[in-house]
This record gives structure tokens, sequence and C-alpha cells, in this order.
């Protein structure tokens, strides 16, 4: 999932595509206000990480990112694939502490880019941070036998 999510472009279900949707449509119906909230929320796990906390509250922040694209399609996906199974396998190789801070890092960059409205920089940034994961899923699996 992860792999095809960072790998697909041009396919209309990108997470990436939504997150350059995303940074085109940050000024209407309230979307920048209710962002900015729910990133500012998310920087707490930073120095607090709280694995169960931290798994509803990423898949609040990508949902918020699918919602503001208008993808009703992709938002299906990730509740069907989230990211739970693939942080619980990262948690456990990578530590709960380590895995939380990267990825608040890694959200922050991609909601600066929304922020800012920058259709390019939002769709390069959540590329980055799904191959991030996906590769250290794969790290971690092959590493596992």
């Amino acid at each position: 999932m992860l792999a095809w999510a960072a790998a697909a472009p041009t396919s209309a279900s990108s997470p990436a595509q939504a997150a350059r949707a995303a940074a085109e449509s940050i000024d209407t119906n309230g979307a920048r206000a209710s962002f900015t909230a729910l990133v500012e929320e998310g920087r707490h796990y930073r120095g607090h990480p709280d694995m169960p906390a931290f798994v509803t509250y990423n898949r609040r922040f990508h949902q918020a990112i699918v919602s503001m694209s208008g993808n009703t399609e992709l938002a299906e996906l990730i509740d069907r694939y989230q990211l739970a199974v693939f942080m619980h396998l990262l948690r456990r190789s990578v530590g709960a502490v380590r895995l939380t801070q990267e990825s608040v890092d890694q959200h922050d960059v991609i909601a600066r880019a929304i922020l800012s409205g920058d259709g390019e920089a939002a769709y390069q940034a959540m590329r980055a941070h799904l191959w991030h994961t996906a590769e250290g899923i794969i790290e971690r699996l092959s590493a596992s036998g």
C-alpha cells in the first residue's frame, strides 16, 4: 500500500496528489484554521510519544489532507488500509519515540507546504514521507529474515 501510494504520482488516488490538491484548496471552507490546529496537536507527540494516541492522530492527519483534496475514494482506502499495521511493525523495530519524532517532523514539512499553498512541495513532501515509511518497513522485514 505505501509503496503504491508513494510511487503512483499520476494517479488521482495518490496521497501525494491529495497533498497537492489540499495545498491548492487550503484557503477554502476554513481548512487553514482546522488543519493548523491539527498540526499543532500533532507536535505534542514529538516530546510525549504515546503510540496508541499517535496512531489515531496519524490517521486524522492523513484523512484531513485527503478531505481537503475532495478525494472520497482515497479516504476509504486510508480507512481500509490505515497505517496502524505498518506503524506497529515500525514501532517494534525502530521504537515509539523515534518513530513518533520522525513522523511529526515529516508531517511538519507536509503541513508547511500545504499551508503555504505550494502544491508541488506538498506533493513531494508527502511522497517522501510515504517512501520513508515504506523503505523502513521493507528494511526491517528484510533484516528479520
